[in-house]
C-alpha cells in the first residue's frame, strides 16, 4: 500500500500545476493529508519564504523529499546542503504529510496558508463508518464552500439551475440516452447560456464602476442618462468579441454612443481609471480563485462502490478548482466497503454447531 501511495504521489506531480493534494482514510477514521510540490534549493535549506505548499509548514507536517532519484529523504531542512553540479537540471519533489486522528480533527486544523488564493474557502470532510456484520461501510465527504462573490445578475435568470450545476460540475449526469450529436448540441446551448451571463455580469460590473466615478470624466452625460442607456449600450455591443467575458475599449463604445469625448481618459489602459473599469474587484477575485486548483486524490480503506470523481483502482480523483463553486458549495464524495472476515468465521462456526446439534438430535 506505501509503495502504491508513493507511486501515486510521484505521478501527481506531474500533473497540472500549482498544487495536488492527496486524502488517505484509514478504517479505524484517522487519515493523512499528502501534498505533493517542486522545490527550490532554499526551501531544501529551510527557508521557508520558498515554501512551495499553499498550507504553513510547522511541526505536524513531515516532509520529504527525493531527488536524484527514487530513494525519499527525510531529513530537513538541511541548512548545508548543497546540489551537485551535475544534476543543477534535477528538479526536488517534496511530500508534505500530515496525520488526524479523524476527519473532524482535520476539520478544524487543515487551512490554506495566507499565500494561497484560497485562503478563505474552509473545507468541510465528514467521515462515517457504519458496520453491517459481514461488511463495515465507510463514507466520506468534502465540501468546498460557494465563492463569496457577489454578482449583480444570478445565473438563475439565463438557465436552469442543473444546466449550470452540470456546466460547472459535471453532475447531475443527464446524458443518458443521448446521443453524441444531441449531446453535442445541448452543451452548446448551455454553453451560450453561461457565456451569455457571464458577459452580461461582467457589463454590470464595468458599467458599475463608471458611475462610481463619473467625477473623473468632465463633461459626461449625467448618471441619470447613463442609467437609462445602460441596456441598450450593451446590447449594440453584445455580439462583439470580448476579452475574458469584459467589453474592450469600453471608452471608445462609451464615447460613440453619446457622441463625446468625456471618457477619453478610459482609452489609457494604463491609468488608475481605467484598470478600476476594466479590471472590476470581482472580476479579480474571481481569476485569483480560478488561479489555483488542485488534483485532488483520495483514497478509501476497503473496495470502492461508489463516487463522483474519476476512479481507477482503489483511487478516486477530482479536478479540484474554483469554477465548480461559483454557483453552490462543490463536494467530494465516496463510499467503499471492508469484508469483516471475522463475522465469516463466526458466522461458519454458528452454523456448523447448529448443523452439529441438529444432527446430535436426530441421531
Amino acid at each position: 500500500m506505501k509503495k502504491i501511495l508513493w507511486i501515486i504521489l510521484a505521478a501527481a506531480l506531474y500533473s497540472c500545476e500549482p498544487g495536488n493534494m492527496t486524502t488517505i482514510i484509514h478504517p479505524d477514521g484517522s487519515c493523512e493529508r499528502v501534498l505533493v510540490a517542486k522545490a527550490t534549493d532554499a526551501f531544501i535549506k529551510g527557508d521557508s519564504t520558498s515554501n512551495p505548499f499553499p498550507v504553513s509548514i510547522d511541526k505536524n507536517w513531515k516532509v520529504q523529499w527525493q531527488y536524484n532519484g527514487d530513494e525519499q529523504f527525510s531529513e530537513w531542512p538541511l541548512s548545508n546542503w548543497i546540489r551537485q553540479p551535475q544534476d543543477s537540471a534535477k528538479e526536488i519533489k517534496v511530500y508534505a504529510t500530515r496525520k488526524f486522528t479523524s476527519a473532524s480533527e482535520m476539520a478544524k486544523n487543515f487551512r490554506f496558508n495566507t499565500k494561497s488564493k484560497w485562503n478563505d474557502l474552509i473545507p468541510r470532510p465528514v467521515f462515517e463508518k457504519k458496520f453491517r456484520w459481514f461488511y463495515t461501510y465507510y463514507s466520506y465527504s468534502e465540501a468546498y464552500p460557494r465563492l463569496p462573490i457577489k454578482f449583480p445578475l444570478p445565473i438563475e435568470n439565463y438557465m436552469r439551475k442543473e444546466e449550470a450545476d452540470y456546466w460547472l460540475t459535471g453532475t447531475p449526469v443527464f446524458d443518458k440516452g443521448i446521443s453524441g450529436m444531441d449531446l453535442y448540441e445541448k452543451l452548446d446551448n448551455i454553453k451560450d447560456k453561461f457565456e451569455t451571463w457571464a458577459s452580461a455580469n461582467a457589463w454590470e460590473l464595468q458599467y458599475a464602476a463608471v458611475l462610481r466615478n463619473l467625477d473623473q470624466f468632465p463633461g459626461n452625460p449625467g448618471a441619470e442618462k447613463m442609467v437609462q442607456e445602460k441596456d441598450s449600450i450593451y446590447k449594440s455591443v453584445s455580439n462583439e468579441s470580448k476579452e475574458d467575458y469584459k467589453v474592450k475599449n469600453i471608452g471608445e463604445v462609451l464615447n460613440r454612443w453619446f457622441s463625446t469625448t468625456a471618457f477619453n481618459p478610459l482609452l489609457n489602459e494604463q491609468s488608475a481609471i481605467s484598470r478600476e473599469v476594466n479590471n472590476p474587484a470581482e472580476m479579480e477575485k474571481l481569476n485569483d480563485y480560478t488561479s489555483t486548483f488542485f488534483k485532488y486524490r483520495l483514497v478509501m480503506p476497503g473496495q470502492l462502490l461508489t463516487a463522483n470523481g474519476m476512479i481507477e483502482q482503489d483511487t478516486i480523483s477530482w479536478n479540484l478548482d474554483a469554477t465548480k463553486m461559483l454557483n453552490s458549495d462543490y463536494t467530494l464524495t465516496a463510499t467503499s466497503r471492508k469484508m469483516n472476515i471475522w463475522a465469516v468465521f463466526v458466522s461458519g462456526i454458528i452454523v456448523i454447531l447448529a448443523l452439529v446439534l441438529l444432527f446430535r438430535k436426530r441421531s
